[in-house]
């Protein structure tokens, strides 16, 4: 059963990344540039010696696994969901508002969010902590008659040298379908690098 649940959800993973891949290839630069920023990562982190420690959690079955990437590709291939969630996109130049909120000690936030319900990613939400980038969260919700999948998408950053590295990302989800059961799932990354 913990096989069945891991290999549906990873198939699940795999067609709506295909899917999303193909169809980015005209963009806008309007918004954050979530893709720019996570090609970055993946050279950074590949040239780093990088290992990925995942755990994958659906009803309540769990399956841990490492990630020794041979490319950078592997890692961008580990990331298609965030890579989907990217709103640069032609026909969205207004289809977000941004707002920035000033925290304490520096911090701040910069909220993106969709003007129009029909939007599939309703906010993405930049924490930032004397101007680092701290972390990225993301809401996504695809609804229709027979269909209802949410998922709220974490990229957390620590600063080295100078710089973001990514040191962990995670995907909570649940979908719901007509006449079949609901699927909650929780996906987690921690990036390992070596000592």
């Amino acid at each position: 059963m913990k096989l069945k649940a891991f290999l549906g959800l990873a198939l699940l993973v795999l067609l709506s990344a295909c899917d999303a891949r193909q169809t980015q290839a005209v963009k806008i630069d309007k918004y954050f540039d979530l893709v720019a920023l996570l090609d970055q990562q993946a050279e950074l982190l590949y040239s780093q010696g990088a290992r990925v420690e995942k755990v994958l959690l659906a009803n309540g079955e769990e399956e841990k696994m490492l990630i020794r990437p041979d490319s950078e590709g592997d890692l961008k291939n580990e990331w298609q969901l965030f890579y989907e969630a990217d709103i640069n996109k032609l026909g969205l130049d207004d289809a977000y508002e941004v707002e920035e909120l000033p925290g304490i000690n520096g911090s701040r936030k910069v909220i993106t969010t969709a003007k129009k319900k029909a939007a599939n990613v309703r906010l993405i939400q930049f924490d930032y902590d004397q101007d680092r980038l701290s972390q990225i969260r993301i809401l996504i919700q695809e609804k229709n008659d027979i269909y209802n999948f949410e998922k709220e998408m974490l990229l957390n950053f620590e600063w080295v040298d100078g710089q973001e590295r990514l040191k962990y990302y995670s995907i909570n989800g649940k979908q719901d379908m007509v006449m079949k059961s609901e699927l909650a799932f929780a996906l987690s990354g921690k990036v390992l690098l070596n000592p």
